[in-house]
């Protein structure tokens, strides 16, 4: 019956080897992989390995074949189990801190190297100047997550003034060139910091694209749409879903302002403001996960524990305050007076005032005992 756990044991072990090695097969040509599912691979691999040592040695126990020799036995079991306990602790670091959607991006080969991800958004910097900051931090979510994806995206337009509105909106009209926009000066998203134009960032880092089929990561769905998707769960609205003039590249965040509030100088309010940002964080997974009633019970125990540790100090503080307060005489006994005066006038005292019973016991044995007289000499 052994024979056959272990059997089975290392067939489903196998075929789940050879599916993960099918799904980082597909994740190494996108350029990105999960840590954890690497953690998972290794951990599977060293269990593959282990089975495959309890196999060996249970067999050749079993159809008495010659004996393995008992150091080759202990080395290559102790290997096994070093492996799947370290991937096991691995895989336990990275779920209890948040690591199971951590993506490692892969360098490519050759000069169409994968730019890194500082590096693609450096690309974008420089035309996300004077957005508003829910667009700016939204621009810079939609960044990362495009590119955990393997699509790298480059923001082409950002905030454009009034007067670059309407030289754009001359073009195609009074201007060579094709029309572009609808939108006259005052009248597009872009000119309030509230909209951005974007476009695919090619491998070799210097071309884009705005290519809406183009499936650079071949996962078998358009880059474009993997934007989009990423774009629309940020809180961005999509300039491909207008009816009357499409603007594929186009994202904006309106806060349900029209362009009219804006032209007469309304803003996001504070309330607006704040669900964006609350959107944005929770994608990102920044925002802090509700407690479970286990947690919010151990937390108030905590809160507890914390405040009857206070009163205590509190109480220990004003047991030492009051003692050292008792210790203290009002005034310098009568008989320890020439003492006092004595130690004074020998330099080894500055005062003598509020000191205790057995301090003044003290000065008066040590002025009997002729230390102050020598002092003073």
């Amino acid at each position: 019956m052994l024979l056959v756990a272990y059997s089975i044991s290392m067939i489903c072990a196998v075929m789940l080897f050879i599916a993960l090695s099918m799904y980082f097969h597909k994740r190494f040509k996108r350029q990105t992989v999960s840590l954890f599912m690497l953690g998972v691979f290794f951990f599977l691999s060293a269990y593959t390995f282990k089975m495959a040592v309890a196999f060996w040695i249970r067999f050749t126990s079993a159809s008495g074949g010659a004996a393995l020799y008992a150091t080759l036995k202990s080395t290559a079991w102790a290997v096994a189990q070093i492996g799947t306990t370290l991937g096991l602790v691995v895989l336990t670091y990275l779920m209890y801190t948040k690591g199971q959607d951590i993506f490692m991006s892969l360098p490519r080969k050759g000069k169409n190297a994968m730019l890194t991800l500082d590096q693609v958004k450096l690309k974008s910097m420089p035309r996300m100047s004077g957005l508003h900051p829910v667009l700016e931090a939204g621009t810079v979510a939609l960044i990362e997550r495009c590119y955990a994806r393997g699509v790298p995206i480059i923001v082409t337009q950002g905030l454009r003034t009034i007067a670059e509105q309407d030289a754009l909106y001359a073009q195609g009209r009074t201007r060579p060139g094709r029309i572009v926009t609808n939108a006259r000066g005052g009248h597009s998203y872009h000119n309030y910091g509230l909209a951005i134009d974007f476009a695919l960032l090619l491998p070799n880092g210097s071309s884009v694209s705005w290519d809406m089929t183009r499936d650079g990561d071949q996962d078998g769905v358009a880059d474009w749409q993997e934007v989009i998707q990423e774009a629309k769960a940020l809180g961005f609205e999509s300039g491909g879903d207008w009816t009357s003039f499409k603007d594929y590249p186009h994202l904006q965040m309106t806060f349900g302002l029209r362009l009219a509030d804006l032209l007469a100088g309304r803003q996001p309010t504070g309330v607006q403001m704040d669900a964006a940002y609350a959107r944005i964080d929770k994608l990102q997974g920044e925002a802090e996960q509700p407690m479970t009633a286990q947690e919010k019970k151990d937390f108030e125990a905590m809160q507890l524990l914390i405040k009857a540790q206070a009163e205590a100090a509190l109480n220990l503080s004003n047991r030492v305050t009051g003692l050292e307060k008792a210790a203290k005489l009002p005034e310098i006994p009568k008989w320890a007076l020439p003492a006092c005066e004595a130690a004074k006038a020998a330099g080894l005292l500055d005062t003598t005032a509020n000191g205790s019973y057995d301090f003044y016991r003290m000065v008066t044995i040590l002025n009997r005992a002729g230390v102050f007289k020598k002092g003073a000499k």
